[in-house]
């Protein structure tokens, strides 16, 4: 039995508590780990990830159902994009994922692992093998390879002779687009093509092959590259092509905005990049609430940049990478 004087010192303790102490107060609803999608970029220094995520931010997400993490590389490096991918996947919280493809071959093991851990993938600009993804949201390759087609029959006035800068035949990264270019061409009876150069997407090897087949056959009045491999790690030093040849290439970012106003390329056959963060981030939020959709395609029109729609064209891309130059469905 407690004697008075212990009664009154736990009395006094117990009214200090009362007057002094506060229960634990629950923890704010925004301090807790919440679901989230991870929005991944080639890179930050890459022209198009300003585009992408401006794109991602004008969508309209409830922000208490999931968070959105913007993160990207410092640089451009597919390996870099791995190992960041895959630091992600093993935290429970990460349910979606839009990667901005660069290299679909660099990311065929890191996207296997996502599928395990039940994060839905959507790719973007780029695709990657159906199995590993749940949605594309990119351009039309088919539509980019009739365009390249038509600005190659442009470029020769209809009629002329014009080679073409390919990966390989079997490529299949590239085999929309060049089926789609090869039917295009084949309706232009007056222009034919001498040869469809294989470069396996080297840069050296493109340079190569420019430069050589070009001196073998001077009929040649046009090149067409289905992809920029012969820009890739160029120094400027030689040309290309010969000044008789026109050159049409494709994705029109600021770097290649010189090339265009100096006639060297002709045509930079890309796409309407502003529209991509928003509907994959689109295409996310739907897949992650609806696990039983699959396999969704959102393609974005290619369009064609010639030296006389640069000025136009050059607002366009500083609107797309404005967060609050528009909202989906409300602009160009």
């Amino acid at each position: 039995m407690l004697r008075p004087a212990s009664t009154s010192l736990l009395s006094l303790a117990l009214l200090t508590c009362a007057v002094g102490c506060k229960p634990p107060q629950p923890t704010a609803a925004t301090d807790l780990p919440r679901p989230y999608i991870a929005f991944v970029g080639a890179g930050a220094g890459d022209p198009l990830w300003l585009i992408l995520r401006a794109g991602a931010e004008r969508f309209r997400t409830d922000p208490h159902r999931l968070a959105v993490r913007y993160l990207a590389p410092q640089v451009v490096s597919p390996q870099e994009q791995v190992k960041l991918i895959r630091s992600l996947l093993g935290d429970i919280h990460l349910k979606g994922l839009c990667v901005q493809v660069v290299d679909p071959r660099a990311l065929l093991s890191v996207l296997a692992e996502a599928e395990v851990h039940g994060v839905r993938v959507v790719s973007m600009v780029r695709d990657v093998p159906v199995r590993l993804r749940t949605a594309f949201c990119g351009i039309d390759e088919a539509d980019l390879g009739q365009k390249l087609a038509a600005a190659a029959a442009e470029a020769v006035n209809q009629e002329g002779n014009i080679m073409v800068l390919i990966s390989s035949q079997d490529d299949p990264y590239y085999a929309n687009r060049l089926q789609a270019f090869r039917q295009q061409i084949g309706q232009q009876s007056d222009i034919h093509v001498l040869a469809y150069a294989e470069c396996h997407g080297d840069g050296v090897a493109a340079r190569r092959e420019l430069r050589e087949r070009s001196r073998r056959y001077p009929s040649v009045e046009a090149w067409v590259m289905l992809d920029n491999w012969a820009f890739e790690g160029w120094d400027d030093t030689e040309p290309l092509l010969p000044r008789r040849c026109r050159l049409i290439a494709v994705d029109p970012l600021p770097l290649l905005w010189s090339r265009l106003e100096s006639g060297e390329c002709f045509a930079l056959v890309g796409g309407e990049y502003g529209r991509i963060g928003s509907e994959a981030m689109r295409q996310c939020h739907l897949a992650i609430g609806s696990p039983m959709l699959h396999k969704m395609e959102s393609l974005v029109p290619a369009l064609v940049v010639r030296a006389s729609e640069l000025v136009e064209y050059r607002d366009k891309w500083r609107r797309w990478s404005s967060p609050a130059a528009e909202r989906p469905g409300t602009g160009p």
